[in-house]
This record gives C-alpha cells, structure tokens and sequence, in this order.
C-alpha cells in the first residue's frame, strides 16, 4: 500500500464501523421516546417526519459502512475517510 499499512479493508474498517455506529446510536436516541410513548400511550403515533428521519439515518449510516467495506483497496478506503465520508451528509433531525 502506498501508506505503507498492512492492514485489511476488513481491519481498517472496524473502528470506523463501530464509529459510524455509535453516531447513528447517539442520533436515533434523541427520539426513541416516540416510540416509548407510542407502545405505552394509546392514540399516540410516532410522527411521521421522525419516522422518516429514523428511517433516512439508519440508510445513511449503512451506507457509509457499505461504502468503506467496498473500498477497492485500503488507499481508496484511507481517501473515503479523508473525504470525511464518516461526518458528512447525516440527515438532520426534524
């Protein structure tokens, strides 16, 4: 590799999976109290904008992990990570 890594794209992108992870965690739970609310309230349902932004963060932060498992070698890989494709483009909370 030009980097001089031995790595694997499997082993670079284990950090960085449970990274992209811990994100989509850390913004899904802001709202899981709709669903909370929706098992334990009768008559309430989860709106749909935040069904819908649940729904378009988890795609977006499969995405970003398929992307870099897809990485055609680990250079191609190190420049998806310096394109800060880990940070940019989640969608934003209603």
């Amino acid at each position: 590799n030009a980097d001089g890594s031995t790595k694997t794209i499997a082993e670079a992108v284990a950090p960085y999976k449970r990274l992209v992870n811990d994100k989509c965690f850390e913004a899904l739970e802001t709202t899981d109290w709709h669903y909370i609310k929706a098992i334990e309230v009768d008559g309430y349902t989860v709106p749909t904008d935040i069904v819908a932004w649940r729904t378009a963060t988890r795609n977006h932060s499969n995405s970003i992990i398929s992307s870099l498992e897809a990485a055609a070698d680990i250079d191609a890989f190190y420049a998806l990570i310096d394109a800060r494709i880990v940070d940019n483009d989640w969608p934003v909370s209603p």
